[in-house]
């Protein structure tokens, strides 16, 4: 298992979302530039670099704000499973989007399950790459054994109404899965499994469990725990007064169960559960607790346990001497074969956030970390090998001495005062040949504006450096056609040695004014060889100008030919940057006819008045040719 997540960064989104499109004509003329470069050294910055950990955000999906991802299996044979829910939008809300992740075959398989409530995901547990069991809320336990392609329901408990199931967990290594829901008329529901989820046995709990009041957190799967020859659940009271924290345990299988009360401070009415537990091995395990409301100062604490579960430490701050409401921990689990513990969350208007413990949980040390939303859950194989889920984001470790970290930058400012570029709607790319695909794979690199001032980052992982990548910025979204490629400048080059860089921050299409002017701007075209090919009739056909300053629609920039010659003037007040782009358009009751031609670019305004050189409509115009052959040889053969 040692190489589960070495070639992630490959083979996440190789096959998932490619779109085809047009060859820009820029790229066939390749010119090299070389661009600055800083050598980063013990980097520590906003994005996630450092010397211990460097986050690497991953785009599985086209939709990819739509999802949240929040629970990972492993199963066998370098195999793992990461399984989310969209939340919003289209898909509809509760919708169950995973993907199967082979490093050995080095494939990525999605599947998507349910198209909304009550179908909630309450866990998965994955044995191979087609064998996985999954939880609903609507307390179903459905299998597939295809991958995902399809799902048989293998239990219900209760109904509908009563029933939840808030966790699946497989016990390490064998053909024995445990399920855990909120409690009907027989108490809480767990239920064991030992041939891979094909057939299920409902468990006798002890007295405390066998209530009606009990209910477990929707921690995806995180209220329940197992290692092997052990299993835990956590449940929290309902009742009226409420009951204690109920953390119980078995380690036979559960014929018998060890039911412990935990009280943790302030008081059960304020801390009255846990809402994820996680073992380390039969005796220490770590716990995070959260009150009523999510935003009080008192929710989402860590808690340690070295007794198994029995009694665990007050809550503990991640980074004492800060206000907790910017420290709210989700998930704290140990990294397997190291005393490492790493625990993910959120700050409260900072964003998502990581802390990094080398002493077994006692302290911890903050990470810097990508994205806007809340960290979840995550799974790790070792120190170096680590994916953490949330809202709206998906972040793996790479490890430094494996790998070559470039951070990229762009500024966009100039773009978004020229709305040529919505950061609410649009996103921003990388397109290289470093990256899988070359040039053309879409969606693969997308950067992030965690802080909003309009700079757009990214760090990329490159185990092969080449001497020199070729890149540029692409821009995609609901205010853009297609792909926006930067325009008018070669590829960017920049040398790369192996080490940790930042490249210098850029502005997209290297365009850094962005200063708005009058200016009087005339525009001309020649008509006469489509009139002459029967393309356009001056009687009934009319010519207009689309650009960047009339948002390339309508029929207001009207030219007009009063002289009679077949060229098409008009002149227009522009309020505008000193570049722009257009297009002529014919209005023809068949409907509008576009030039097929690339845009046309005015640059380099001085204003007030601007006369454009006559143009041919779509660029086509005739030519004068001369053909000469040379006949002297015939004429002496007398041919």
């Amino acid at each position: 298992m040692k190489k589960m997540f070495t070639f992630l960064w490959l083979i996440l989104f190789v096959a998932n979302f490619s779109e085809a499109g047009n060859v820009p004509e820029w790229k066939k003329k390749k010119i090299s530039e070389q661009q600055s470069f800083e050598i980063i050294k013990g980097i520590k910055n906003e994005v996630g670099l450092n010397a211990t950990f460097n986050w690497m955000p991953q785009y599985m999906v086209k939709d990819f704000g739509h999802y949240n991802f929040p629970t990972f299996s492993k199963a066998n044979n370098n195999v793992i499973w990461v399984v989310g829910t969209s939340y919003t939008g289209s898909p509809k809300p509760g919708a169950i989007y995973g993907f199967i992740i082979n490093s050995t075959t080095q494939s990525v398989k999605s599947f998507k399950y349910a198209d909304g409530f009550p179908n909630g995901l309450g866990g998965l547990a994955a044995f191979d790459e087609n064998t996985a069991v999954m939880g609903l809320y609507t307390g179903e336990l459905v299998r597939t054994t295809n991958g995902g392609t399809s799902w048989d329901t293998v239990h219900v408990y209760n109904n509908p109404d009563s029933a939840y199931v808030n966790g699946v967990k497989r016990v390490p290594g064998s053909d024995t899965v445990y399920a855990f829901g909120d409690a009907d008329s027989k108490g809480i529901f767990m239920g064991r499994s030992v041939n891979k989820g094909l057939t299920w046995t409902r468990l006798t709990l002890g007295p405390k469990g066998s209530k009606s009041t009990w209910y477990g957190y929707a921690g995806y799967d995180q209220c329940l725990a197992t290692i092997t020859g052990k299993v835990w659940y956590t449940a929290y009271s309902y009742a009226t007064p409420k009951d204690s924290i109920l953390v119980s345990s078995s380690a036979d299988g559960g014929v018998t169960w060890v039911e412990n009360s935990v009280f943790l401070k302030p008081d059960i009415a304020t801390n009255y559960y846990f809402r994820s537990i996680n073992f380390k091995d039969a005796n220490v395990g770590y716990g995070v607790s959260r009150q009523t409301t999510s935003s009080s100062d008192f929710a989402n604490w860590y808690h340690k346990t070295t007794d198994g579960g029995k009694t665990w430490t007050d809550g503990i701050d991640m980074e004492p001497g800060q206000l907790h409401r910017i420290q709210k921990v989700y998930s704290v689990q140990s990294i397997p074969g190291s005393d490492w513990v790493l625990g993910v969350g959120v700050g409260v208007a900072v964003g998502s956030k990581s802390w990094l413990s080398k002493d077994g949980g006692s302290t911890f040390e903050k990470i810097p970390t990508a994205g806007v939303t809340n960290l979840i859950n995550f799974i790790a194989e070792d120190s170096s090998k680590i994916m953490v889920g949330g809202y709206k984001q998906l972040l793996i470790k790479i490890d430094s001495k494996d790998s070559n970290m470039v951070i990229f930058e762009v500024n966009t400012n100039v773009q978004k005062t020229l709305k040529r570029f919505d950061p609410t709607k649009d996103s921003v790319f990388v397109r290289g040949n470093f990256l899988p695909g070359n040039w053309w794979e879409k969606n693969i690199f997308k950067l992030a504006d965690a802080d909003g001032d309009g700079i757009y980052t990214g760090i990329w992982s490159m185990p092969t450096v080449p001497t020199k990548i070729a890149y540029k910025f692409v821009m995609r979204g609901a205010t853009i056609s297609g792909d926006k490629w930067e325009e008018g400048i070669s590829d960017r080059i920049d040398t790369i040695p192996y080490t940790p860089i930042k490249l210098k921050t850029v502005w997209f299409e290297n365009d850094s004014t962005s200063v708005y002017f009058d200016n009087n701007v005339t525009f001309r075209v020649n008509m006469s060889y489509q009139i002459s090919k029967g393309f356009f009739a001056k009687a009934t056909d009319s010519v207009v100008v689309r650009g960047e300053f009339n948002g390339w629609s309508g029929k207001a920039a009207l030219l007009a030919d009063a002289d009679g010659d077949s060229i098409y003037t008009g002149t227009y007040n522009i309020t505008s940057y000193k570049k722009f782009r257009y297009k002529f358009v014919k209005i023809q009751a068949i409907g509008d006819g576009w030039e097929s031609s690339s845009d046309r670019n005015v640059g380099n305004l001085t204003g007030p008045t601007t006369v454009l050189p006559v143009e041919w409509f779509n660029q086509f115009h005739p030519n004068g040719v001369t053909f000469q052959v040379n006949m002297n040889l015939q004429t002496k053969l007398k041919r």
